[in-house]
């Protein structure tokens, strides 16, 4: 069984031009024909991801296991901070923390 790895990065994220320039990153559309590709059924999860630890591992593990394709969200900077983890959260922009779920 095998795993694609990319990593959505939305134009509406903070220092994120939305070219998929980065490695591991694609176009929104681009995306959206993966999806289609992937293997069902297809698992969604989301998360901030800042500060990656154990728990998000192990999180991401029981997810995966639960389907064939597992498809990673992550929350935008503004997101983040809406949810209470303080105002000088995150300390990793959204698209660093894409960059590296999508390692």
């Amino acid at each position: 069984m095998s795993i694609e790895r990319v990593a959505v990065q939305s134009p509406f994220l903070s220092g994120d031009a939305g070219d998929g320039s980065r490695p591991g990153a694609v176009h929104l559309e681009a995306a959206a024909r993966l999806r289609s590709t992937l293997p069902r059924p297809l698992v969604f999860t989301n998360g901030v991801f800042d500060l990656l630890h154990a728990g998000h591992v192990v999180c991401l593990e029981a997810a995966r296991r639960e389907g064939r394709s597992l498809v990673v969200g992550v929350n935008s900077d503004e997101s983040a901070r809406r949810l209470g983890k303080g105002f000088e959260r995150p300390l990793v922009p959204a698209a660093d923390r894409a960059f590296v779920l999508a390692a």
